[in-house]
């Protein structure tokens, strides 16, 4: 009977053992997901001091021009190759066709004329085409078909450019 008794208490003992293990790993995950949920907090604190004030300046006409940077869709442009990208584009700036611009292999970009601005950049990942002019830059996020490319200005207009050549 006394090894029987040992037995149990040997058997409580690992089983108050592994409980207590599980208790403190509970403990920890709560500690980590309290600390993340004090952080979202004060993320949405700040998000909505933010909105405030944009209200604010647009309700007393102070409000600066906004300048946007579109959500990508992740991959977009991954199977595109930059060699592909060289070449004449109808540019449609909103509703309105702006004329032609020319990406160049040198990753600058020419409009209508011909003449290259240095400040005119352009660049490709595997999210987006970005077009930098002198003050606007325009993020082409979606690719409508191979060649026809969707996007924004960073001041909210749309754009679209579809290769021609």
């Amino acid at each position: 009977m006394p090894a029987v008794l040992w037995g149990l208490i040997v058997g409580l003992l690992l089983i108050n053992g592994i409980t207590i293990v599980l208790l403190i790993a509970q403990y920890s995950l709560n500690v980590r997901q309290r600390a993340e949920l004090a952080r979202q907090r004060a993320e949405v604190e700040a998000l909505q001091a933010q909105r405030e004030t944009l209200l604010q300046h647009a309700a007393e006409g102070t409000m600066s021009p906004l300048r946007v940077i579109p959500p990508t869709a992740p991959g977009a442009f991954a199977g595109v190759k930059e060699r592909d990208l060289s070449g004449r584009y109808r540019w449609i700036d909103g509703l309105n066709e702006r004329g032609t611009i020319v990406l160049n292999p040198d990753h600058t970009f020419a409009i209508e004329d011909g003449s290259v601005n240095p400040a005119y950049r352009w660049k490709l990942t595997p999210d987006q085409l970005i077009l930098e002019f002198n003050r606007i830059t325009a993020f082409y996020t979606n690719i409508e078909s191979p060649g026809i490319y969707l996007g924004a200005r960073s001041d909210r207009r749309s754009q679209r450019l579809e290769k021609v050549e």
